[in-house]
């Protein structure tokens, strides 16, 4: 045992947490001869306002949902973090949208689909 850090690399654990859809998202744009990766961010961007829009319209009218949908998208952290090629805006993204689709999930109250009892 050389020290108490067991880890190979000093803060490698950080990106452990992070999904690898992000960074092989980010490899990608840069495979295809992209200079940077905010088309990637773009794309999650769009992605995220089509899901929150189809998720609001299931529990509310249309209006409602287009009106909310347009607060989520101007509150000023999200647009600042989405002009920004980081990961972490990435992670919000899947994060908020697993815990709206589990929400969906749980309040359908179909049982036969789990695999937890």
């Amino acid at each position: 045992m050389i020290g108490t850090n067991h880890l190979p690399i000093d803060g490698s654990n950080y990106r452990l947490i992070n999904p690898l859809l992000v960074p092989s998202s980010f490899a990608i744009a840069y495979l295809f001869g992209a200079q940077t990766s905010h088309i990637i961010i773009a794309l999650s961007f769009i992605s995220f306002i089509l899901c929150f829009y189809s998720i609001m319209t299931k529990y509310t009218s249309r209006t409602f949902a287009i009106i909310a949908t347009f607060f989520a998208i101007i509150t000023p952290r999200f647009y600042i973090f989405s002009a920004l090629s980081s990961n972490s805006f990435q992670f919000a993204i899947y994060s908020s949208l697993s815990m709206l689709y589990l929400y969906r999930w749980i309040d359908k109250k179909k049982k036969n689909t789990t695999v937890l009892p």
